[in-house]
């Protein structure tokens, strides 16, 4: 299967990593894991899944773009995958339930029962009714069609081809392809399994969500470009942009979106279109 070839591949990524080690690749392999889980953060889940807020077609087709890089399926599928998940949390139709184990909940459940979800009949929130939205759903919809397609030449033969300007091509393909890839893969998976066992419940606990502990929270936070940081708020306000609230919560994601509002606002300021706008929050008070 492809979770089997990439972890394999992998595998002698990180021998290549350690018996030809090339600085620039291992700086390339860092960048685009952070660019290209910022794009599941606030592109695959917070646009697409909770509609946190409203872009440009320039922003979503960098979303798209870069989701692509991680071979993380139709991003319709995707997405419908997760509204089941919030709407069925530890049940028997959460396709990640905890309930059936962690391992189930971090990988197992992709492996052995994927939900038959269909590019065609998977929850979609993009109808086409305007000029912009059809423009949108025409890059998802390609970018479904062709999951795998799209994934290998993004996610795997551009790193090898920008490695290649130094003279690393198969590190390219190795290192920051398919070791960043499983590296990716695992750091998802955790807010599925990790961010539903270990940690605190402030903000309820009717489901198995949990904030990151004290411990575990800068590197998960940071490794998940936020989204450990306050799981178990963002199961109780899942349409708010940020999922670490406060100063002291590591969310890149949210950091990212903060700036490209700032951006934005300068952009209009000069006539010019806005990347992301109505950044829609909930807070407790």
């Amino acid at each position: 299967t492809l979770l089997i070839s990439v972890h394999v591949l992998a595998v002698a990524g990180l021998v290549y990593l350690f018996s030809a080690f090339n600085m620039h690749t291992a700086l390339l392999a860092i960048i685009l894991f952070f660019l290209c889980h910022l794009a599941i953060r606030v592109g695959a889940h917070s646009l697409y899944t909770h509609r946190a807020y409203e872009a440009s077609i320039v922003w979503h087709a960098a979303m798209i773009l870069l989701f692509s890089a991680t071979i993380q399926g139709p991003l319709k599928v995707w997405t419908a995958l997760h509204v089941r998940h919030h709407q069925f949390t530890d049940g028997l139709k959460d396709p990640y339930s905890p309930a059936h184990g962690w391992l189930w909940a971090h990988m197992l459940w992709g492996c052995f029962n994927l939900p038959q979800i269909s590019v065609r009949d998977a929850m979609w929130m993009f109808r086409g009714k305007t000029p912009a939205e059809q423009r949108i759903v025409k890059l998802v919809t390609l970018q479904s069609e062709w999951p795998l397609l799209g994934g290998l030449l993004t996610g795997i033969l551009v790193p090898g081809i920008i490695a290649s300007l130094w003279g690393d091509f198969w590190g390219g393909i190795f290192v920051a392809g398919f070791l960043r890839l499983a590296l990716q893969y695992h750091c998802t998976w955790q807010i599925n399994s990790i961010s539903h066992v270990l940690g605190g419940q402030p903000y309820g606990d009717k489901n198995s969500s949990r904030n990151s502990p004290w411990w575990l929270f800068g590197i998960l936070s940071l490794l998940s470009v936020g989204e450990a940081s306050g799981h178990n708020r963002h199961h109780k306000y899942a349409n708010d942009f940020r999922i670490g609230v406060g100063y002291l919560k590591v969310d890149p994601g949210k950091w990212l979106l903060y700036s490209a509002r700032g951006f934005s606002r300068l952009l209009r300021s000069v006539g010019l279109p806005p990347l992301v706008w109505n950044l829609r929050r909930f807070d407790e008070n």
